[in-house]
């Protein structure tokens, strides 16, 4: 430990030093991601946008806002952030990581002017310093992680255990002693291809899950065996005087017992019979495994795996929000909770539980008793969409909860709100099934998911055309009529500020274009000022549609009125080359940005290019 509090020109710096046994990627996650900051820092991160320039918004308990802006951010080495407060100024504050061994060096320096506080701010932070070592990065010590190698999910856990190989091996392999941790009974021979048979207590397991084989036994370092279709690996590393525990779950990437959402009960799962693991070889008693305990774990893998996010995709007519979420109770169970003795039933409004409060719910349109739940949601009173609930069965027991709603293109801007309010939602209906009843409902939770939603709507998508090229994708709402965009779009006095090329548009199908270099690409990357790329007019449609080649790529404008007075604008640029995807988008969003601002009236202060190098990162 080497802190140090000096004063610098007429305000003060603070310098704290800490030696961590944790390697700098762990650490980086404290420090930057959300769930983690907000555990240790003095107050929340409701919002986090992870680039220079992005915004940072910390609430208090109160729910009083402070503003920051990130000012350096070089993973997992420096993060960096000026925090603007009314009553102090602006505070600095920057954290770097240096490796150290298999741990490392954490400093961090905290820059504010002078003021009454300065004392009570040292002191704060040793405080909160002592917090993110003794509890969150303990806490990250524990969780698994999650990748997916050739279309199958991979759980990877580690544990250090005080004890030799040899003993965890027989834990680990011998069944009467794995019967004390591993969540089936087995009966198998120490070699490999040798059949492998599961049981749940009395019971024998069914179908797939009833037999395995063992796939790898190397006495005491490696064991591992094949269950129904996915594959275990247990690998112990000698480590001083005990031993480190590698634990590797593969699923089979198929079906509700081997994809992705069903990690939810996989993770923490595992996580509690590891746990389960140290206790008997430490010969204390088993932890506690209730519902209580399974559920806080559980939400801890959802959050940071993004198994509770959903999607959206676009339709013919919209979007279509799409949640899926793998539940352990059985689906009639899962039925009664959302019913609540409140039966749907077609031509009535739907049931609360079925509703979430942020869209006027309409009137139920299909009901499959125990299964599924189809109604309508409405807008200023009229129909816009539906929202559809389906209980599907999980193997090999459970329920796989599918919520859909779709949302007319008119008003894709209530994607995020619809986004944000459905994963509440259903983050409270997870714990109301284990017992956990939350009230009242968390607005903040749903307002710091809408911003970051809409801040993902805003990213440029990759889809892919019918003859397989690669395609950007950008949404955005505007508050503008389609006519007052339209002019953005083509004009060339509007076109100079944003667009990536010097061109004039003659708006009749088969017109000829001509690209040429912006005086900003002379002065910037010594383009050629003669250097000219041809393009053609395919479509256009004043004030809805407009498509054009420029080049080999194809560029196509869709401006949809949402009835109040905006518009809804797609924004799909075809290439050839994926290798420029990553560039061009970060270029594209750039150039939207400023457009926006122009037809909002805002002043432009910076450079699409400036602001399109800052995005390289987002898009790399």
């Amino acid at each position: 430990m080497n802190d140090e509090m000096r004063r610098v020109d007429q305000g003060w710096e603070l310098r704290f030093e800490r030696r961590l046994a944790h390697p700098r990627r762990k650490v980086w996650r404290a420090l930057t991601e959300p769930e983690h900051l907000s555990r240790w820092y003095p107050f929340a991160a409701a919002e986090f946008d992870a680039r220079v320039g992005g915004v940072i918004r910390f609430r208090d308990e109160e729910g009083n806002e402070v503003r920051a802006e990130i000012t350096e951010l070089t993973e997992p080495s420096v993060f960096a952030f000026d925090e603007f407060d009314d009553e102090t100024g602006t505070h600095r504050l920057r954290f770097e990581l240096e490796s150290d061994g298999t741990g490392c060096v954490l400093t961090f320096l905290h820059s504010f002017a002078d003021n009454d506080w300065a004392q009570q701010t040292r002191q704060g932070w040793l405080e909160c310093l002592e917090v993110l070592v003794d509890t969150v990065l303990g806490d990250l010590e524990s969780l698994g992680t999650l990748d997916v190698v050739a279309g199958k999910p991979v759980l990877r856990f580690e544990r250090r255990l005080d004890h030799a190989p040899e003993k965890v091996w027989r834990a680990v392999t011998d069944p009467a002693e794995s019967a004390h941790w591993f969540p089936a009974a087995i009966e198998t021979e120490p070699a490999i291809g040798a059949r492998m048979r599961f049981r749940f207590g009395e019971q024998a397991a069914e179908g797939d899950f009833a037999e395995g084989e063992v796939l790898e036994f190397d006495p005491p370092r490696v064991y591992a065996f094949r269950w129904a279709d996915s594959a275990l690996r247990f690998e112990l590393v000698p480590d001083g005087a005990g031993c480190l525990l590698r634990f590797s779950h593969t699923l089979g990437g198929t079906g509700t017992a081997g994809d992705v959402p069903s990690v939810a009960r996989q993770a923490p799962g595992w996580d509690l019979c590891l746990g389960q693991l140290s206790a008997w070889l430490d010969g204390t008693p088993a932890p506690e495994i209730g519902p209580a305990v399974f559920l806080a774990r559980a939400e801890r893998y959802v959050e940071r795996f993004g198994l509770g996010r959903g999607q959206t995709r676009p339709t013919g007519s919209g979007h279509l929000i799409r949640f899926e979420r793998d539940l352990v109770q059985a689906p009639e169970s899962v039925w009664r909770a959302l019913a609540e003795g409140d039966e749907p039933s077609a031509g009535e409004q739907a049931p609360i539980r079925f509703t979430h409060g942020y869209d006027e719910p309409g009137e139920v349109t299909l009901v499959e008793q125990g299964r599924v739940v189809e109604y309508a949601w409405l807008h200023d009173g009229a129909p816009a969409g539906h929202v559809r609930f389906e209980l599907r069965e999980q193997q090999p027991v459970g329920t796989r909860l599918v919520v859909t709603q779709t949302v007319p293109a008119q008003l894709a801007q209530r994607r995020a709100t619809a986004l944000a309010a459905w994963q509440t939602h259903l983050e409270l209906f997870f714990a109301a099934l284990h017992g956990d009843i939350r009230c009242p409902w968390p607005a903040e939770r749903t307002e710091s998911l809408r911003v970051a939603y809409a801040a993902e709507l805003e990213r440029g998508s990759v889809i892919e055309t019918g003859d397989g090229r690669p395609a950007l994708r950008f949404e955005r709402h505007v508050r503008h009529a389609p006519e007052k965009v339209w002019r953005a779009i083509t004009e060339p006095e509007h076109l100079r500020s944003w667009f990536p090329a010097v061109v004039e548009f003659d708006l009749s199908p088969g017109a000829r274009l001509r690209f040429g270099v912006t005086p900003e690409q002379i002065r910037r990357y010594g383009m050629d000022p003669g250097h000219v790329t041809e393009g053609e007019v395919l479509r256009a449609d004043p004030p809805k549609l407009l498509e054009f080649t420029w080049g080999e790529e194809l560029l196509r404008w869709e401006l949809t009125s949402d009835g109040e007075g905006g518009c809804h604008v797609v924004f799909t640029n075809v290439v050839d080359d994926r290798d420029t995807l990553a560039p061009a988008a970060a270029g594209w969003h750039a150039g939207l940005e400023v457009m926006l601002a122009q037809l909002d009236g805002r002043d432009v202060d910076w450079s699409p290019f400036d602001r399109a190098e800052e995005l390289a990162q987002l898009y790399g």
